[in-house]
């Protein structure tokens, strides 16, 4: 039977073509999942300035979460966006072994014109992490963010 579905929710393919759509598929759920995880990290980032009752962390603690959350699901966005292309040209690399250099001197994402698109991602991407890393290794960032917060309050 060429492309069916079990009543186990089990997806056979049979044909080429319906690989492809599926691998795209796989590729760009991984990719949109990532992008929204990056916004729920932001509404959580958002919710940190008021403090969790009951909870068993400092406010400074919650906060750095919230932070270092949102800095880890911005910077997974470029290896999601790399995966997806890999599966959307059908490179045929397996999704962890897909690089930067890899997919940025590939000969088919160079003829279809991602390259500029993919680095500019990159760069993005790259300057999430160097603020991150300037943030969380500031020990003072905490006590001053949260006397700030107390006093924009008042």
């Amino acid at each position: 039977m060429e492309g069916s579905t079990s009543t186990k929710g089990e997806i056979t393919v049979s044909t080429d073509l319906q690989r492809y759509i599926f691998s795209c598929a796989k590729g760009l759920g991984v990719l949109t999942s990532s992008l929204d995880k990056a916004a729920l990290s932001i509404e959580f980032l958002a919710q940190s300035v008021t403090p969790l009752k009951n909870s068993d962390y400092t406010h400074a603690e919650q906060i750095q979460f919230a932070i270092e959350n949102y800095f880890i699901r911005s910077t997974s966005i470029y290896d999601r966006a790399l995966i997806f292309a890999n599966h959307l040209l059908d490179l045929g690399i397996v999704d962890d072994s897909t690089s930067h250099s890899q997919m940025i001197n590939n000969r088919h994402v160079k003829r279809y014109q991602l390259v500029d698109h993919l680095k500019h991602l990159g760069k993005v991407c790259r300057e999430k992490s160097v603020e991150r890393n300037a943030i969380m290794n500031r020990p003072d960032f905490y006590r001053q963010f949260v006397a700030s917060e107390r006093y924009c309050r008042s």
